[in-house]
């Protein structure tokens, strides 16, 4: 059975737009966790780019 669109109706229409909404759930996750990485790697260089001015600092740890 389908609608007017040509798409089906009822619960083929729910299943396919589930698999649909997981598939993308499945990418959100992704690009999450790479984001999350990439944050980690940021605040990581961030720390060294930190010590390593205060070291060029006149007057400290020198």
């Amino acid at each position: 059975m389908t609608s007017n669109g040509g798409q089906p109706s009822g619960l083929p229409r729910v299943r396919a737009e589930r698999d649909d909404l997981r598939g993308l759930t499945q990418q959100l996750v992704r690009v999450v966790h790479v984001l999350e990485l990439e944050g980690n790697a940021l605040r990581e260089v961030n720390g060294v780019l930190e010590q390593d001015l205060a070291a060029r600092r006149p007057g400290r740890g020198g």
